[in-house]
This record gives structure tokens, C-alpha cells and sequence, in this order.
């Protein structure tokens, strides 16, 4: 003869499996929020503290802030999301020279997320897929 064994709240465990499950197949809402908040706040920041991941940004010679002269590129930076991916960047043709350098350019990194932007993000991952 088989015995029976009830476990209570599985009903309920199972509920928020399902409900998690459907998060992991369009986590876009979160995505959005990630790129549009977390990454965006800590780039604009980068621009304003004028840092990249090593400290400070080499000074130029003519002065004045750093990268923003004109206001050009700075303003160019979008967030973008995906259903799967979040993404900030710029479509300014110079961007990727004054990030990484080139021949005659000294690299000034402002598409990088600090320690502490990671860190919210992966906080609110963990909300957005644990919360009911």
C-alpha cells in the first residue's frame, strides 16, 4: 500500500515558480528599467565626475570640462533595451575614439558601470525575479 505525503504550500510554491518562470521569458519591463535608470544614472555620472574606471580623466590643453565642449556627445548618450538586454551608448561617430583612444587620442572611458551600479542592478534582478 502507497503512502500519501502532503506538503503544505506547495500549491502556493508552485504559483510563484510560474510566475517567476514567465519573468525569465520576457524580463523587458526590468531590462528597460536597468538601462533607462541604473546604467544611464552612472554614465551621466562618469561625464559629471569626469572618470573613467582608473581615476580621473587626462586633462586637455585647451581646458574647460572634459568631453564636453559642446555638450555633443554627452547629450548623444541613450539607454536601449531589448527583451533580454539592457544598453546605453551613443551614436556620436567620435564616441568610440574618446572612449577606447586611437592614434592621437588619449582614451577618457565613460561607457563603463561602477561597482555600485552593478550592485543595484543586480539587487533589483533579484527583486524583479523573487517578487510576487
Amino acid at each position: 500500500m502507497a503512502e500519501t505525503i502532503k506538503i503544505d504550500g506547495l500549491d502556493r510554491l508552485n504559483k510563484r515558480l510560474d510566475k517567476t518562470v514567465k519573468k525569465l521569458k520576457n524580463p523587458s519591463s526590468e531590462m528597460r528599467v536597468i538601462s533607462n535608470v541604473f546604467m544611464f544614472k552612472d554614465i551621466m555620472g562618469h561625464f559629471s565626475q569626469e572618470r573613467s574606471p582608473s581615476g580621473k580623466w587626462k586633462s586637455t590643453k585647451r581646458g574647460g570640462k572634459i568631453l564636453q565642449d559642446t555638450g555633443r556627445l554627452r547629450n548623444s548618450i541613450r539607454p536601449r533595451n531589448t527583451k533580454y538586454t539592457a544598453i546605453v551608448g551613443t551614436n556620436i561617430s567620435y564616441g568610440a575614439v574618446q572612449n577606447y583612444g586611437g592614434k592621437y587620442i588619449t582614451a577618457r572611458k565613460f561607457l563603463w558601470l561602477s561597482k555600485g551600479a552593478m550592485s543595484l542592478i543586480l539587487k533589483s534582478l533579484g527583486k524583479f525575479f523573487i517578487s510576487k
